[in-house]
């Protein structure tokens, strides 16, 4: 149900969730709260929360671009505002955990405490993970926004991604070309090892294409994360160093995770054939798709003309309509970590998916 306004239940979790993992990121680096707490908070108790709550079902929250969906104007101006603010104030968030966490890692490391060193590089690995997704809400946004999508990707040395991910939502569903389409016989290992190249190479050719020569592409992917990896290893020593490039390995590997399970096994015949919602798994999980800015409503973002809807405006699918995840996307994460058992739920899922429509015009391979 919705209450006055047009704001649901969930909307103050909408709000707040994606700000605790840095907020507990920052509490860990300051020895506020234990060291293991961002992992736990993601990988066990979201998705614990998301069992005790069930799915969520209900229509989008409205505002902001609906981008042809009709959606707009569901929730007020104010609403909107709001959910707006929750991406610019995580994007915050994130940097700042970014150099409070820097600065505990260093300490830990001259003190000898590796283990607490590891543990703080791994929060922050999981709180960057976090950060490229709400970058990848900005990707979507207006030029200011790109622009910021940009920097914010600098935090993880990845600011490639913002223009291969452009491509891939021409080229899903098409493995050879896609570096975001993962074909049913790979592993999640195998397909991280080789997103970041090919993410480079697709954004290079996406330049290319824009006229854009490849050695001036490539400068400016670099020149914001060289900045930041210079101003750590001056402020705080070779330590800070070892922490941008650790903590960013994780950001990276989890993004790549989630592009993994995004269009698994899902293609279509060639480059003709149109791009719609069965080309996504779809999951509509209250807490975590609060804490990833409604990510796992991804069939919805690649539906026709929704690329650039806000988040709060994505529609969950019918199971006839899109393959549904059978877990939110940490536990699917987790799961992805062994392979055979990984393989053995997407194969139940997916016959799940065939028996709820029978002609999907999509093929696994």
């Amino acid at each position: 149900e919705r209450l006055e306004g047009g704001r649901s239940p969930l909307f103050g979790l909408r709000f707040a969730a994606p700000l605790l993992a840095p907020a507990a990121a920052v509490a860990s680096a300051w020895g506020a709260a234990p060291h293991c707490l961002v992992p736990a908070l993601v990988f066990v108790a979201v998705p614990l929360l998301d069992v005790a709550l069930g799915e969520d079902r209900s229509p989008p929250a409205g505002g902001g671009r609906s981008s042809g969906g009709g959606l707009g104007g569901l929730a007020s101006a104010s609403s909107e505002r709001l959910y707006r603010l929750a991406v610019y104030a995580f994007a915050v968030a994130a940097t700042l955990q970014l150099g409070v966490s820097a600065c505990a890692f260093c300490q830990a490391v001259g003190e000898g405490a590796l283990a607490e060193a590891a543990a703080l590089a791994l929060s922050a690995g999981v709180v960057g993970g976090l950060g490229i997704n709400a970058a990848h809400e900005l990707c979507h946004g207006r030029p200011a926004e790109r622009r910021a999508c940009r920097a914010l990707l600098a935090c993880w040395a990845y600011t490639f991604w913002a223009t291969s991910h452009l491509a891939h939502h021409a080229l899903v569903g098409l493995p050879g070309k896609d570096c975001a389409t993962a074909t049913r016989h790979e592993t999640v290992w195998g397909f991280a090892a080789r997103a970041p190249g090919k993410n480079l190479g697709q954004a290079l050719a996406f330049e290319e294409r824009k006229g854009r020569p490849r050695w001036r592409a490539l400068c400016s992917y670099a020149a914001a994360p060289a900045a930041i990896a210079a101003a750590l290893t001056v402020a705080l020593g070779p330590a800070a160093l070892v922490f941008y490039v650790a903590q960013a390995a994780i950001a990276v590997f989890l993004l790549e995770a989630v592009n993994f399970l995004e269009h698994y096994g899902l293609e279509r015949a060639d480059a003709s054939a149109a791009v719609t919602p069965a080309l996504s798994w779809n999951a509509s999980w209250p807490a975590s798709n609060a804490l990833l800015f409604n990510l796992q409503r991804h069939s919805d973002h690649h539906s026709q003309g929704r690329a650039g809807a806000h988040y709060q405006t994505l529609r969950d699918m019918e199971p006839a309509q899109a393959p549904r995840l059978p877990h939110c996307y940490p536990t699917m994460i987790l799961l992805s970590l062994v392979p055979p058992l990984f393989a053995a739920k997407m194969d139940t899922a997916w016959k799940r998916y065939q028996a709820a429509s029978a002609e999907t015009g999509i093929g696994v391979q």
